[in-house]
């Protein structure tokens, strides 16, 4: 009987291993410290700007507090999501130049990190967009209350 290289109970054994394999779940702590140091910084302006224009909008919807803060609000609307999505392009540029560079084809599994970075920009972006939309509205009713009641 001749000596067998390769059993297949061993193999079927091995085939198993990856799918047993589990990769820890990508937080928003993980892509962000994974981050090039720019776009660290932009995550960074993105989240204190819009924690900033929540506390100005908390600070201006009190009674009698109505002067100041409503511009930076109103610009947070547009220009959270603008520097979310050049933040996602000038990732998205660094990646292709990255992947163009490397002499084979990296997997996704290589490829994740850059591309939850991507998504995550723009979701900051967006998000940041959305809350100042919904401040914005909620100093203009006040203001409009605050006119229509003198």
């Amino acid at each position: 009987m001749p000596y067998r290289l390769v059993r297949p109970g061993l193999v079927a054994a091995l085939l198993m291993i990856p799918a047993a394999a589990h990769a820890a779940p990508f937080s928003f702590i993980d892509v962000a410290a994974d981050a090039a140091p720019a776009q660290q910084c932009l995550m960074l302006a993105i989240v204190v700007a819009t924690v900033a224009a929540v506390i100005l909008s908390v600070l201006k919807l009190r009674p009698g507090h109505l002067s100041g803060g409503s511009t930076f609000v109103s610009s947070l609307r547009f220009a959270g999501p603008v520097a979310g999505l050049l933040g996602a392009a000038y990732a998205g540029w660094k990646m292709c130049i990255g992947i163009a560079t490397v002499p084979s084809t990296p997997s996704l599994k290589v490829l994740a990190p850059g591309l939850a970075e991507i998504a995550t920009l723009i979701a900051l972006g967006a998000l940041s967009g959305i809350i100042a939309i919904v401040l914005t509205w909620a100093i203009e009713a006040r203001i409009d209350r605050q006119v229509l009641a003198e």
